[in-house]
């Protein structure tokens, strides 16, 4: 086994889609599994793309997050086989995610509700990774508070990405608040980095100015990870030796504490 993650709970959140919210967590997955450990993700976004890509052609019906939130089932009846090695998954459910999340609204502590259902139930994953929606709604909230830390991807060809790290640093710290400290932000992850553009000299120029963690490692513009997309896995265990690959083993090994490990 890999060392343990430093944190066994981690949110990649955005208010913004096209950030690569769900290519990381893909590939910190396979990074982690690669590893060693058993992982647990968790599809918020209501684009279901994390579903879509680890759940098998022939998966039958079966629980979803809607079920968990809902608690009509625990965190193991929820959790379904994927498609990569090591990676379980709590579906995006069938019926769309803001109907679910409008459910959510009217209910007591309506922010904890994710944190209530995982809390005490997480033993046999080493790594959590929460996939969440491209906005600061509830189900990010939740996800926030269920979290012991979250990394947030910066598309360094879009300024308009860049210009919503506000507004995720502002709803962390009224989580931090709330929950007396946690979660941390462990880093801000530069992600479709194309070093030469003007796009990305701009924005990581700008960068420090939020005072926030920065990852060491960038994520590199690569046509490699459509076509991981394309066929519903991870850049990680397609194809391992490309730079996306090796940039997002080096980003779990960084960020989450994960040693670089590929799996025979």
């Amino acid at each position: 086994m890999g060392a343990q993650p430093t944190d066994h709970v981690v949110a990649i959140a955005q208010g913004k889609g096209g950030v690569g919210k769900t290519t990381t967590a893909m590939n910190l997955a396979a990074a982690a599994a690669a590893a060693g450990h058993r992982v647990l993700c968790v599809d918020l976004d209501p684009r279901y793309s994390l579903t879509r890509w680890l759940l098998p052609d022939d998966t039958g019906p079966g629980a979803s997050l809607a079920e968990l939130l809902r608690g009509d089932v625990d965190v193991a009846g929820a959790a379904r086989v994927s498609t990569l090695d090591g990676v379980s998954l709590i579906a995006s459910p069938g019926e769309p995610l803001e109907e679910v999340e409008q459910q959510l609204a009217s209910a007591d502590y309506r922010e904890e509700i994710l944190h209530d259902a995982l809390r005490d139930e997480l033993d046999p994953w080493g790594l959590v990774l929460l996939d969440c929606p491209a906005n600061l709604g509830l189900l990010t909230i939740n996800a926030l508070h269920a979290a012991d830390a979250v990394l947030v991807p910066v598309s360094m060809q879009d300024e308009g990405a860049f210009n919503r790290v506000t507004g995720m640093r502002d709803r962390l710290v009224a989580v931090q608040r709330r929950r007396g400290g946690a979660p941390a932000l462990r880093a801000l992850v530069r992600t479709r980095v194309q070093r030469d553009a003007a796009a990305y000299r701009e924005i990581n120029e700008a960068l420090p100015d939020f005072e926030l963690p920065i990852a060491a490692t960038e994520i590199p513009e690569s046509r490699f990870f459509a076509s991981a997309g394309a066929r519903r896995t991870a850049l990680v265990a397609w194809r391992p030796d490309v730079p996306g690959a090796v940039a997002y083993r080096e980003l779990a090994s960084e960020v989450l504490g994960l040693e670089q490990r590929m799996a025979a």
